[in-house]
């Protein structure tokens, strides 16, 4: 068997879990942001759903008037998404309590989702709507 010269160097495998590791940590650190990303976008989302569903509870109990549903659901979100909701108010018959059917709709972009942005190159384009409809009660 002949055997090869090979310098020290090539021969000394002490660091290469630290060269592994330096690669694989980047992709390892962007998959953890994007999960954690993702997350905060749909617990940006839900809290909307919940402000809207509340708002538009309060404004069929009259508790609360219409042009105060904008004012009411970003109250209610997370501060970084506050004041980024796009909220209408549609209503079937307003002078009527009784046949009044009021829809509310909010919307915001899911880049707004999130404080961080970190992947907003993947979904910079996706707009994430609510639509809630409830029978107004009438006073009494």
């Amino acid at each position: 068997m002949k055997k090869t010269f090979q310098p020290e160097f090539f021969r000394n495998r002490s660091g290469a879990t630290a060269v592994e590791f330096s690669l694989v940590l980047p992709l390892l650190m962007a998959i953890l942001m994007g999960c954690i990303e993702f997350g905060l976008i749909i617990f940006s989302f839900n809290s909307v759903q919940n402000a809207t569903r509340d708002t538009i509870r309060q404004i069929a109990t009259n508790r609360i008037t219409i042009e105060q549903a904008s004012t009411t659901i970003n109250s209610n979100v997370p501060a970084w998404l506050s004041n980024k909701i796009t909220v209408s108010v549609s209503q079937t018959s307003p002078t009527d309590a009784s046949t009044n059917q009021i829809t509310l709709f909010s919307q915001f972009s899911a880049t707004s989702g999130s404080p961080t942005s970190f992947l907003g190159w993947a979904y910079s384009t996706l707009t994430l709507k609510t639509q809630v409809a409830m029978q107004q009660e009438q006073k009494v």
